[in-house]
Order: structure tokens, then sequence, then C-alpha cells
């Protein structure tokens, strides 16, 4: 039996990680630049710091969903390499 795409889920993810992800990162960061002071150091950590926590995040969610997905071997390789 075939399995369908749940296409809903899908635009949603790729939405969240692609569009929110990021300006929430900014705003995490600006926000709490302004909260522990520091002018643009604290801002400029931060900003270095979100976006690698969200990267092994990104690696680990999509390696756990690419893992269990239906399909062929090279497909799924080729999913790998591109996260």
């Amino acid at each position: 039996m075939k399995t369908r795409l749940h296409w809903s889920g899908w635009l949603l993810c790729v939405l969240t990680w692609d569009g929110l992800v990021p300006v929430a990162m900014l705003m995490l960061s600006w926000g709490l630049g302004l909260i522990l002071g520091g002018g643009d150091g604290a801002f400029d950590l931060l900003s270095v710091f979100f976006p690698c926590a969200a990267i092994l995040v990104r690696l680990f969610l999509g390696h756990s969903r690419i893992s269990v997905n239906h399909c062929t071997n090279p497909v799924r390789q080729a999913q790998f390499i591109s996260l």
C-alpha cells in the first residue's frame, strides 16, 4: 500500500523552519541583547550562538524524520546530503 504525502504537515515544517525560525532567532538575540545590556557585543554573540544551536536541532530532527520516511535508499541518501 502506498503512503501519501501529508502536504499540510510538510508545508508547515517548511514555513516554520525556513520562515519563522530565522525571524525568531533574530528577535530573541535582539531582545536578550537589550535585556542583558552590553550593546552590540551581546547581540553579536547571541546572533552566532542561536543559529549554531538551530543547526544542531535541525540536523537531529531532520535525521529522525528522514530515517522513517518511505523513500528508496538513494532518495533517502540524497535527503541526508541536502540536510
